[in-house]
């Protein structure tokens, strides 16, 4: 499966979690992405800022998808167009 793929409402992409960060960052590492956040993983409030952190930076509604209690987690942006996200992560590096 592709890491960012493009459907109908968004785009579904594969992201690893690095929690306990001194800032919150999103970056591609290979072909691996890599969002690092400063929550700790405990009571839900790693996923939470993955949420606000990743809604905030594209505009866009953030929905978990798998990997709740995994460090690698499938999210889906709503209303984003996969050329975009891409356009942006690559601003971001």
């Amino acid at each position: 499966m592709e890491r960012i793929r493009e459907v109908n409402n968004g785009v579904i992409l594969e992201i690893k979690v690095k929690t306990n960060s001194p800032e919150s960052k999103l970056y591609k590492k290979d072909s691996q992405l890599i969002l690092e956040i400063q929550s700790p993983p405990e009571n839900n409030k790693a996923n939470m800022e993955i949420m606000k952190e990743l809604g905030r930076l594209f505009n866009s509604q953030v929905k978990i998808l798998s990997g709740f209690k995994s460090k690698n987690k499938v999210l889906l942006i709503k209303s984003l167009k996969k050329a975009d996200f891409e356009k942006q992560v690559e601003t971001m590096a």
